[in-house]
């Protein structure tokens, strides 16, 4: 046996970052020349019949961690099997982390052991099926024979699916009247090794079930051989030795080939098959041991020799290595004595044949061997003798990075508020932790931490760096709930398939808690915003006190999800990803009738972006890389089966014109959502997290396509002053299209619970192909006519959300650039060097305002008087965020005596006789008067704050005074009070502008002069 590595890496073998034993927690590096064996050129031939691809891959596939999870941490719980207990597993191979979201999980999930379901598992281009009901044994179905398409519905065609037939079911006589035993005992990254065992005898046949397979195939070691089918057989050719041409009523051939060539129809032969008295069987007349494989013939097979090299060649399972940041190679194991002169025959996937490289052969070739995959196309053939296929995935066509590829222009910042927009969104309310969700709680992590990406683009906010201080400060405390695995529900290590789960599904025995994450359901979707937010935190602020604690969650969500290295025995390699399919599944530990599936491929890339840039901040360039990789290899994928332009193949066209599939599974293609069927939710979905890398798998052209064809014509598009928070999302996506209109709208749409207004203007901004300049100056080309004049009537300042003003600017400085003679008219500004003022550099302001006294701050004019700005530059720094009003109560400062003559004075005005405590007295009647003609005084009363007066030393107790709003007056006659000429007091029948006024002047005033502390006065007191 020998290790087969298509392309060494040689940097691999002298840097530690990329080093084989490199262990990214504990910092240590092993032998990584000693590990790197066997090395062989791609198309070097093998030296045995049998291949094995071994657990390293340079220093790519280098483990994030060999510890066990923090017990500090994350508790442990094995009490998942009460839930979601585990069948067909072998007990040897339950003590090693087991897979729970590979393709063929139907075959060992369930979820109640009195009813266990009976479910396929799609290898492609069969499905197989262990069931649970005679006929007993591996069960083997074309799908494609049954496809079914739904019938259009309001002009929608909502899925097509396959219905499960028992083709041919591989089985014994032995297992005709028991149910035999099954056990998966082995599994890698190719599929898994089954053992079907009778109980009686201890006799057993071995089936690979491996993705792409070509056969499905079973070793019998001395079982009666039996061949079952729902379908009648009509016709059974064995002319050939070892070979048996099944023909079925269903218009299906099976091709059937026996490695013992003794087998046949023939009585004169040591092994006799027969067809039954049912027509429905073939049986054996006596034990066998050999390998039997069967195979469909093509549609379009001119004869039945198809396959007749290949049968000898048997794969038995695969793996995968990384040979540099582009290149990757699936390696098949395979056993056989025609491996190496003829080669194995498997079948590939459409975006596999598009970015294959190297040894195989009929990938394209008139006489390739295609057959139909379930939901994703047409799969070809591809014939090798070095069990490999190298595969290519090119860099993508922009940086991958925090920021777009485009930076908003500043004339769409100014127009959009995006600065103001942004500071109102970092001052605002941020959200609480949600209490029971791990994936909202990760949501709204990332969308936080967007805004601070943004505070630190000086697109944006120029020179300043006050609102990124700020934005972080908020962030970081947001964050700490997560570092001790406080928030709630908390994670918990699970030990029965090995992995960090949400504990809420031991508080509520529901599966479908938390959207599964108990069960293994979304990790990458839920762990993915947290692994891209701390990407982000570390990236503006790597030296954070609490960095460590929050690198050591991280690594954790990373292990669980995305583990590279067979090493790590506390997690399995790559659990939510196929390296066959190209991208992940979300469906965990929990059997389903059309097999696993993915929905939100836009939450799938978002993990592998954190991922990339995770690796990139931390120093660790194998983990970017590898990132990288399948990100790319993810977005390939999605573009070929998701994302649906208006020519792809892989899908029925009534499928096709959806553009997207909604709920993709194995078997069947939903177009809906699992919470919510309409339209702008099942294209919705495919768009959150808002985020510059959506681009990598939403082309230009797609997203025209999906808007003009589909959402552009939906109701909360169309209809006025729709609150509707789908909306934010299909605007952002949309401003690929029309990017003004879009920035527009997005200034008061309703916006999606995991997005900002800011990033969302933001991220519209930068879908502008080029320049808004350019984009204005094409569209008035598109209407000028023959004399050089836009028609009338032409509303391009409302299409791009500006003033006419700025749409008649452009056009102006285009014609005069073209009369000038410069190319294509470009309308760039003509003026040469730095333009405009130099902007404030606002830490030096914020330094200049520190040094100001704070008793020298309360008003606007005296602060700009002391560091030298304008008011309006101060008022500017405030809606910025850089400066915050501080306000106080004002609190009376009283002494104890105070409160007791305030008391005394309050209780004067109590009316004994208004209350009656008990056996005192009776309560005496009073009669009504009319208050009416009782005088009314008015009191003005100044206080102020009390404050230290710095030249009396004393403290100012802030009262100014109170004063009645009254004049004296001479007794006009004699009465019984007074006679006539005494100088009275009375109230001021009418208090106008005037009577204010002198009181102002004569009392109030003086007054403020008189005990207020200088410091304080007002200009007009001084």
């Amino acid at each position: 046996m020998v290790v087969l590595a298509a392309r060494s890496v040689t940097a691999s073998l002298t840097d530690p970052d990329v080093g084989e034993g490199y262990n990214f927690l504990q910092d240590t590096v092993g032998g990584a020349t000693e590990k790197l064996i066997g090395t062989l050129a791609p198309n070097a031939p093998a030296e045995t019949t049998t291949s094995q691809q071994g657990s390293t891959s340079g220093g790519f596939f280098a483990p994030f961690g060999t510890d066990g999870p923090s017990e500090e941490l994350f508790e442990r719980n094995g009490s998942l099997e009460k839930i979601v207990p585990i069948i067909n597993v072998a007990e040897e191979a339950l003590n090693q982390p087991i897979p729970t979201n590979d393709w063929w999980g139907n075959l060992i999930h369930v979820t109640d052991l009195k009813n266990v379901s009976n479910y396929a598992a799609w290898s492609n281009p069969y499905a197989v099926k262990l069931p649970r009901e005679a006929p007993y044994g591996l069960q083997t179905c074309y799908s494609y024979t049954y496809r079914e398409i739904g019938s259009e519905v309001n002009g929608t065609v909502k899925y097509y699916n396959h219905s499960y037939h028992n083709d041919l079911t591989l089985s014994s006589e032995e297992f005709f009247s028991y149910e035999p035993t099954y056990e998966v005992y082995e599994w890698d990254e190719g599929g898994a090794k089954l053992r079907t065992c009778d109980e009686t005898t201890g006799k057993c046949m071995d089936s690979a079930l491996v993705s792409g397979m070509a056969f499905v195939s079973a070793k019998y070691d001395g079982l009666t051989p039996r061949i079952d089918t729902e379908h009648n057989i009509t016709y059974v050719d064995d002319s050939a030795p070892g070979k048996f041409v099944i023909h079925l009523n269903n218009s299906q051939t099976w091709v059937l080939y026996a490695s013992d060539k003794s087998l046949s129809l023939r009585v004169e032969e040591s092994v006799v098959f027969s067809v039954n008295a049912s027509g429905s069987s073939l049986v054996a007349d006596k034990g066998y041991s050999g390998t039997i494989r069967v195979a469909l013939l093509p549609e379009d097979a001119t004869d039945d020799t198809v396959y007749d090299e290949y049968a000898a060649c048997m794969v038995l399972g695969g793996s995968v290595s990384m040979e540099s940041r582009t290149g990757y190679t699936l390696h098949w194991d395979v056993e056989g004595s025609s491996c190496e002169s003829v080669g194995l025959l498997h079948f590939a996937l459409p975006h596999q044949i598009e970015s294959m490289t190297g040894s195989p052969t009929k990938t394209t070739s008139p006489g390739a061997i295609m057959m139909r995959s379930a939901t994703r196309g047409l799969m070809v053939g591809q014939v090798t003798t070095n069990p490999t296929w190298s595969f290519v995935e090119p860099e993508a066509d922009f940086e991958v990075d925090f920021y777009p590829a485009r930076k908003p222009s500043p004339w769409i910042v100014l127009e959009t508020d995006m600065l103001r927009t942004l500071q109102k969104d970092i001052m605002g309310n941020w959200s609480d932790w949600d209490a029971d969700s791990w994936y909202y709680n990760g949501k709204y992590f990332q969308k936080y931490a967007s805004l601070c990406l943004m505070a630190a683009d000086s697109s944006v906010v120029g020179p300043d760096t006050l609102l990124l201080s700020y934005c972080l400060e908020k962030l970081e405390k947001m964050i700490e709930p997560v570092l001790n695995n406080s928030l709630s529900p908390p994670l918990m290590y699970d030990t029965l398939y090995r992995g960090i789960i949400s504990s809420s599904i031991f508080k509520t025995g529901s599966i479908y808690t938390e959207f599964g994450n108990g069960m293994y359901n979304d990790h990458h979707y839920h762990y993915g915003y947290f692994i891209t937010a701390s990407a982000m935190l570390k990236h503006l602020d790597p030296n954070w006190s609490r960095m460590p604690e929050l690198e050591r969650i991280i690594w954790t969500m990373l292990r669980d999800v995305v583990n590279p290295s067979a090493e790590d025995k506390y997690f399995p390699r790559f659990r939510h990803f196929s390296w066959y399919l190209g991208h992940s599944y979300s469906h965990g530990v929990t059997s389903i009738d059309n097999g696993k599936d993915e929905e939100s491929t836009s939450e799938d890339i978002n993990f592998f972006y954190g991922m990339t840039l995770w690796g990139r901040v931390t120093g660790k360039k194998a983990v970017e890389d590898l990132g990288s990789l399948m990100l790319r290899l993810d977005a390939h994928a999605i573009r070929t089966y998701f994302l649906l332009k208006s020519d792809n193949t892989i899908h029925p066209p009534e499928i096709v014109r959806n553009h997207v599939t909604g709920i993709f599974f194995d078997n069947k293609v939903y177009y809906n959502t699992w919470f919510l069927d309409r339209k702008y939710a099942i294209h919705g979905i495919q768009m959150i997290p808002v985020s510059p890398i959506n681009e990598l798998a939403r082309t230009s052209t797609f997203v025209e396509q999906e808007w003009n064809d589909i959402l552009s014509k939906e109701r909360i598009v169309t209809m006025k002053n729709s609150n509707n928070t789908w909306l934010s999302l299909l605007l952002v996506n949309a401003a690929t299209v029309n990017p003004m209109d879009s920035l527009h709208k997005l200034k008061n749409a309703t916006m999606d619970d995991g997005l900002s207004r800011s990033w969302a203007l933001y991220n519209a901004a930068t879908r502008c192909r080029d320049d808004v300049d350019v984009h204005v100056t094409e569209s008035i080309k598109l209407t000028v006519q023959a004399d050089g004049k836009v028609p009338h009537g032409t509303c391009l300042a409302k299409d791009y959300g500006c003033h006419w003003h700025s749409i008649k600017r452009i056009w102006n400085r285009y014609r005069e650039n073209v009369a000038l003679g410069i190319a294509d008219g470009a309308p760039e500004s003509r003026i040469k060097g730095n333009l405009g003022r130099k902007p404030y550099d606002r830490s030096e302001l914020a330094a200049k305002l520190k040094e100001v006294p704070i008793f020298e701050r309360h008003r606007v004019a005296a602060t700009t008087a002391r560091i030298g700005v304008s008011a309006s530059l101060i008022r500017a720094l405030h809606d910025e965020g850089h400066l915050t009003r501080r306000l106080r109560r004002i609190k009376p400062l009283l002494s104890d005596d105070n409160k007791i003559q305030r008391m005394k004075h309050t209780l004067t005005f109590i009316d004994e006789q208004t209350y009656q405590f008990e056996n005192m007295y009776e309560l005496p009647e009073r009669h009504r008067r009319s208050k009416r003609f009782i005088p009314k005084t008015v009191f003005r009363a100044a206080v102020a704050r009390p404050r230290y007066d710095y030249h009396r030393k004393a403290m100012f107790n802030g009262k100014l005074g109170i004063w009645p709003i009254v004049e004296d007056c001479t007794a006009q006659r004699n009465s019984a009070n007074s006679p006539a000429g005494t100088v009275l007091t009375r109230n001021i029948a009418s208090i106008n502008r005037d009577v204010i006024k002198e009181f102002l002047l004569k009392e109030v005033i003086p007054s403020v002069a008189r005990t207020r502390p200088r410091q304080a006065h007002s200009d007009s007191a001084r």
